[in-house]
């Protein structure tokens, strides 16, 4: 994969007078409504103080679990809101409703530098669905369009592919960067032995990965849930 054409945050000119809309993966392994590892949020932390350091207002959007188009307390985002910001020591407004006039009144009234999180992304059928109308709405929200949610790129969902038709500045996070740059590493040129780990619940998303992988290891190391 090349990533001579994909712009960098740092590589955009963001206003202090713009919102921008960042879509994080902050889906965190939760229990019994308690956050057990915040390691995604703060991996997410230089994205966001990269933005927050032009003065802008900021709109974060991610999903959580798999709550199939329901609103389920179980997968609130606000848990991860509250953690967020005693992270950053700073308030972070919570938006309730996805995309409503109320929504959309909650960004208006952000102060510069001011933060706010959308619900969970997943709790809207449209979501998944790539729903264009749903997408235009959630733009109309900001100017400027950044992604940090790495492993949440390949989907054809509204807040992926669907948000950024619409906005003309476009830009990954700090994380993706930095994701980009190791594999494109272990792509081309690496130390032997080379071993790869793959991890995580959903068998069916990883088998061409490991097809590809098995070409290239020596090991290959299969684990998580």
């Amino acid at each position: 994969m090349s990533t001579s054409s994909i712009l960098s945050v740092h590589e955009i000119d963001i206003q202090s007078d713009q919102t921008v809309i960042c879509r994080v993966d902050f889906n965190v392994p939760m229990e019994g409504g308690k956050i057990r590892d915040d390691y995604r949020i703060r991996a997410a932390l230089p994205t966001l103080k990269a933005i927050l350091e032009t003065g802008a207002k900021l709109v974060l959007c991610s999903h959580l679990g798999r709550p199939k188009g329901q609103r389920l307390n179980q997968f609130s985002l606000l848990p991860i809101a509250t953690r967020l910001a005693e992270i950053l020591e700073r308030d972070i407004v919570f938006a309730h409703d996805d995309i409503s006039s109320e929504t959309a009144h909650l960004v208006h009234e952000l102060p510069p530098n001011g933060i706010l999180m959308l619900e969970n992304l997943r709790f809207f059928p449209g979501e998944k669905k790539g729903d264009a109308n749903l997408a235009r709405a959630r733009a109309d929200l900001g100017h400027v369009f950044v992604d940090d949610a790495f492993g949440a790129m390949h989907r054809e969902h509204a807040s992926i592919t669907g948000v950024p038709r619409h906005i003309e500045t476009n830009a990954t996070g700090l994380l993706v960067e930095k994701e980009l740059a190791a594999l494109g590493c272990l792509l081309t040129s690496v130390d032997k032995p080379y071993g790869a780990i793959i991890g995580g619940s959903k068998v069916s998303d990883k088998i061409g990965v490991i097809e590809a992988l098995a070409k290239r290891v020596d090991h290959l190391f299969i684990g998580g849930a």
